[in-house]
């Protein structure tokens, strides 16, 4: 995740100036949620990879003990890896459902993430990736799971 540009309004004549850092670092986060009761969960990570992807499965694993747990998944190379392969193999209840390429219309936490985005990102500047990480959970902190119940539904 980082801080985005995107068109807004301004006073004619003026330009908006956004500051930005001549990096490119950024702040993987992983997400999913339930779109039946508006529950989420995220995880942040340094990047994306398998290793990140798997974390995340065992904390919805930690969360939901003994649940069937179906995810809507994206074609990202890091979800077809052998670990995660040997995760599903040893996690049963975990079943994942991958949508079509060019399909993020058809995966609900895709919706959420492009509300949480022109929230917290547009348009905005971080000091550092740890004050955008603190922006994103006081987003997910603040949404109420009737608005990402609304945002998600399918």
């Amino acid at each position: 995740m980082h801080p985005s540009l995107t068109r807004c309004w301004s006073k004619k004549g003026q330009r908006k100036e956004i500051p930005s850092y001549d990096n490119h670092e950024k702040r993987v986060v992983f997400g999913s949620v339930n779109p039946l009761t508006g529950e989420h969960i995220t995880s942040f990570w340094e990047t994306i990879n398998q290793m990140g992807f798997i974390g995340h499965l065992n904390e919805l694993k930690n969360r939901f003990p003994g649940k069937n747990i179906i995810i809507c998944l994206d074609n990202c190379r890091s979800h077809f890896t052998k670990k995660v392969q040997k995760f599903l193999e040893q996690n049963k209840n975990f079943f994942f459902l991958f949508v079509p390429p060019y399909s993020p219309d058809l995966n609900p936490i895709e919706r959420l993430w492009q509300v949480m985005k022109k929230a917290v990102c547009h348009n905005a500047f971080f000091r550092s990736l740890e004050e955008l990480e603190n922006a994103i959970k006081c987003f997910f902190s603040a949404i109420t799971f009737d608005e990402v119940k609304l945002t998600c539904a399918i």
